[in-house]
């Protein structure tokens, strides 16, 4: 009998509890410190999530809602980027049966909140698993949290974070050493579609991408029919958005706007890109000066994270006027090269390898984070404290359209957020930015045609285009109702 209780013993499986104790103890320990910084990531941000981020934050949450109401980007509406991320979030709040505008605006935030922590999670695996560097994972999402455009953007409603965390994924399956299945082949071009249908950036990222699956080290290299896998994954997605947007559109909105909204000479943009690294990207200036000892490791796998850092700094220099928003892809990148290369001399340093390129390199990135880390911390405490003209007003203006309009009038205002928020219709028009009066997308003979098109009853404008339209707003019944820091509120009053 006892002999029988013994056997029965042996063939039961392992309970839920034992497996998780037969866990490796340190994923448990790694785990458990992001999750206890994603904790307060939530918790320094909440303010952010919950109201204004940014002018991108306004403009695409209101390019969200216009797709709600049937509208296609691209095709009915102006959009500098890609429609996947919008049409993702729509989804969601269709599936979710959402109907308030805040808490739709909260959702869309929160998706770009758990991609940053997506992000995060993905650097410590991908050093972990990939690179064999469990403490460069630590510490690369340590060095990843210093950048301030990421910590903007995993606050707003905008496609940079969402396009982030693909890429890093993508990153992590080529490097991953597991045999390269033709499905997995597959899923690795069906996520780099996916990829450049949330960010055109990511694009960027598949020269250095096809070289090294087929002539990294392995046993066998790369057929052709396995990749035609990875193609044809690749082309899915990109053919699904083709198929229902203008390509004409797609090439305006996409490539060409982005060479008309201004322009900076290339001895300005290498002073405004090393003023903003040395000011707010720390993970990319001490990716940079880890590139040396990076290039000396001769690792196949190191140097391909270089090669594609380096790449996706490509849209900051190209674009017509740069802006830090440009250099969000890269970053964690960069993070995984410093953490690579700070983990790997201090225990270079330990083992008494102390030659003197590696105290040379250590003293260095001392030095640079001793000095840059307190820039880092007030521009990031910057980022979560400061609030913009347009944030403090917001509100003020929701409450005016609510208490001038009904449901079925139609509301034009500078800042796109404001009628979505009241519940209110607004013409298919929601970039209202610098750099789209620079290409000539918004000026107020735009603004004129709208309001007589759609009917506008209610319009909000910067009172320089106010004043521009002076004339055009007395000939067809507005009249200014209020001033509130800058903005001039007009309703259509019916004769």
């Amino acid at each position: 009998m006892s002999r029988l209780r013994e056997e029965n013993n042996l063939a039961r499986p392992p309970s839920l509890l034992e497996r998780i104790r037969s866990m490796n103890q340190q994923v448990i320990v790694d785990l458990t410190i992001i999750l206890a910084v994603s904790a307060i990531g939530y918790l320094i941000r909440v303010d952010k999530l919950n109201g204004y981020s940014s002018e991108d934050d306004a403009a695409y949450v209101a390019a969200c809602g216009l797709i709600m109401q049937g509208y296609i980007p691209h095709r009915d509406f102006f959009l500098a980027h890609p429609p996947g991320f919008f049409f993702f979030v729509t989804l969601i709040w269709k599936l979710l049966g959402l109907k308030n505008p805040q808490t739709m605006w909260y959702v869309g935030k929160i998706v770009c909140f758990l991609s940053f922590i997506g992000v995060s999670a993905a650097i410590y695996l991908l050093c972990r698993n990939a690179l064999k560097n469990r403490s460069a994972g630590l510490l690369g999402v340590f060095i990843y949290q210093l950048s301030s455009q990421s910590l903007l953007f995993s606050t707003a409603c905008a496609p940079q974070i969402p396009a982030t965390l693909l890429i890093i994924i993508l990153v992590y399956l080529v490097l991953d050493p597991s045999p390269k299945t033709r499905w997995k082949l597959f899923t690795i071009g069906l996520l780099l579609g996916v990829a450049v249908i949330t960010r055109l950036s990511s694009l960027y990222l598949l020269p250095i991408f096809f070289l090294y699956l087929i002539f990294k080290d392995q046993p066998e290299i790369l057929e052709w029919r396995e990749l035609a896998y990875l193609a044809v994954g690749l082309v899915l997605p990109i053919a699904a958005m083709i198929a229902i947007i203008p390509t004409d559109s797609l090439w305006f909105n996409l490539v060409l706007f982005h060479f008309l909204k201004g322009g900076t000479t290339m001895q300005a943009k290498i002073e405004k890109f090393l003023l903003t690294l040395t000011g707010r990207e720390l993970p990319h200036l001490l990716g940079l000066i880890s590139t040396p000892y990076i290039l000396s490791k001769r690792d196949r796998r190191v140097n391909f994270l270089l090669g594609q850092s380096v790449l996706l700094l490509g849209p900051y220099f190209m674009q017509a006027t740069p802006g830090a928003h440009l250099l969000v892809e890269s970053s964690p990148l960069f993070a995984i090269l410093t953490a690579v290369t700070i983990s790997e001399t201090v225990k270079s340093i330990f083992k008494k390898r102390r030659s003197l390129f590696t105290i040379g390199l250590s003293v260095l990135l001392l030095s640079t984070i001793l000095i840059g880390l307190p820039r880092a911390t007030t521009e990031l405490s910057d980022v979560l404290q400061k609030t913009t003209l347009e944030g403090r007003i917001y509100r003020k203006l929701v409450d005016i359209v609510e208490r001038e309009t009904n449901e079925e009038d139609m509301v034009f205002s500078q800042i796109p957020v404001v009628p979505f928020l009241a519940g209110r219709d607004y013409p298919p028009f929601m970039d209202t930015s610098q750099s789209a009066k620079d290409a000539g997308i918004y000026t107020p003979d735009v603004v004129a045609y709208l309001v007589l098109n759609y009917n506008v009853k209610l319009l909000v404008v910067w009172y320089r285009t106010a004043e521009d339209l002076s004339s055009f707003l007395q000939t067809h019944g507005f009249v200014r109702i209020e001033r509130l820091e800058g903005y001039w509120i007009y309703l259509r009053i019916e004769k």
